[in-house]
Parts: C-alpha cells; sequence; structure tokens
C-alpha cells in the first residue's frame, strides 16, 4: 500500500498538540511544604528538588502563599 504525495504530506506536515493536562495542581499541603521550606531559608532549587517541581513554580507559590 502506497501513499500519494499529498496523503504523505499531510501526515508530515501535522502540527504537534500539546497535551492540556501536561500540568499538575500543587495541593494545599505541598503549597504548605514550600513554604515551610522558605521559611526554614532553603533556596527555591532545594525546595523543587524535595517537592518534586520546578524552580519557578516554587518561586510563584512562594509570592502567592507568603
Amino acid at each position: 500500500m502506497h501513499l500519494n504525495v499529498v496523503a504523505w504530506l499531510k501526515i508530515v506536515a501535522m502540527p504537534l498538540v500539546r497535551n492540556k493536562n501536561a500540568y499538575q495542581l500543587v495541593s494545599d499541603f505541598d503549597k504548605g511544604r514550600i513554604v515551610a521550606y522558605r521559611d526554614c531559608d532553603l533556596s527555591y532549587r532545594s525546595i523543587a528538588a524535595r517537592v518534586g517541581r520546578d524552580p519557578m513554580t516554587v518561586s510563584r507559590i512562594w509570592n502567592r502563599w507568603a
């Protein structure tokens, strides 16, 4: 079975679609952990490693919750 050129180009040229559920909500418990760790003078990177989040996410939570 051979694809014609037009059908092949449609398959190849399809844009990649991002998964709308690629992010996860941060629970109130994890937000509390982030604030507590930051109160103990831990860096955003070390907190991110402990809670399994991106450092920018940790920074945003700290700025909103502290």
